[in-house]
């Protein structure tokens, strides 16, 4: 006599099929994921280790190309306290934060090298916002479209504005999120110390 009941048989096929689909699923992520890797290591953008982005860390150099169509490398800025500032003209406290970033670049031209990435969706945008702010561009600024996202990749930027501070060594002193009065006696005061 059969042990095996008509209804233990028909349990036992759901089980099988329950334990084949969730083998089928975690076959599926593990391909999802292994597919992902490889994007990220063959993105090819320099500088994107873990440990640049890490206070007091050494940042790889990169280059991009300024409005007036120059190119220009993080690292061709020696002995200057570089600030990396990303921002957008829809971004309220990012054109709240400018003035005094201009003045802050102004005032430090021979000491301070700004380097300001656009993350405007259109170069339209970013030429219009730059009818009200003449002065943006000059010795000491750097003006750069990253239309194409490599730099907010480069960075990890994820809201803007958001700055990165380096010493004359290229390392990363601090990291920004959010609008800052670049004016003030904390923050010029914190600037002098990195000269």
């Amino acid at each position: 006599m059969s042990s095996s009941f008509p209804e233990n048989q028909e349990v036992g096929q759901a089980w099988r099929w329950i334990y084949g689909g969730v083998a089928l699923f975690v076959v599926g992520l593990a391909a999802i994921f292994m597919r992902v890797a490889q994007k990220i290591e063959s993105s090819g953008i320099s500088g994107s280790d873990p440990a640049s982005l890490e206070i007091g860390h050494v940042f790889s150099d990169f280059e991009y190309e300024t409005l007036s169509q120059k190119k220009e490398s993080f690292y061709g800025f020696s002995n200057k306290v570089i600030i990396v500032n990303f921002w957008a003209s829809w971004c309220g406290p990012c054109l709240e934060e400018v003035p005094s970033l201009m003045t802050l670049a102004e005032s430090n031209a021979q000491q301070i090298q700004l380097i300001a990435i656009s993350a405007d969706e259109a170069r339209k945008d970013l030429d219009v916002f730059l009818k009200a702010f003449p002065h943006f561009t000059s010795q000491n600024r750097s003006l750069t479209w990253d239309g194409g996202r490599k730099l907010r990749q480069l960075f990890r930027v994820s809201r803007f504005p958001e700055t990165f501070i380096f010493d004359r060594n290229h390392s990363l002193r601090k990291h920004i999120i959010g609008a800052v009065d670049w004016h003030s006696t904390e923050v010029l005061t914190y600037i002098k110390s990195l000269y």
